[in-house]
């Protein structure tokens, strides 16, 4: 007899606890520009060589200063250092695109 009054506290406590949840809300996604800013018109090489901070991050001002957009990442291998992003902002990495993080060495107060 103990075993049901047991299972039976245990389906009236489910009961009780999942009507006193609140509920869940999905947080609105932000609207973002549909204006793209490439990094390869901002200086980036995608060769897996060349340091793209700079190029990166500018173009991620340029797409602030216009009140956001698609910071585009184009096929190749782009190294890069510390960025900042925005609001309103979407990076994006094309199909082939990879962003590696700059060896330690090259690393802003790294070795």
């Amino acid at each position: 007899m103990p075993i049901v009054a047991c299972a039976a506290s245990l389906t009236l406590f489910a009961v009780v606890s999942a009507q006193t949840l609140p509920a869940v809300v999905a947080p609105a996604l932000p609207a973002i520009p549909k204006k793209t800013f490439n990094i390869l018109n901002y200086g980036a090489a995608g060769d897996g060589v060349a340091t793209n901070t700079k190029a990166i991050q500018a173009a991620i001002t340029a797409a602030s200063a216009a009140g956001g957009g698609v910071v585009e990442i184009s096929k190749g291998t782009y190294l890069c250092g510390p960025i900042r992003l925005a609001d309103k902002i979407n990076l994006h990495l094309d199909s082939g695109a990879i962003l590696r993080m700059l060896p330690l060495e090259k690393y802003p107060a790294g070795r």
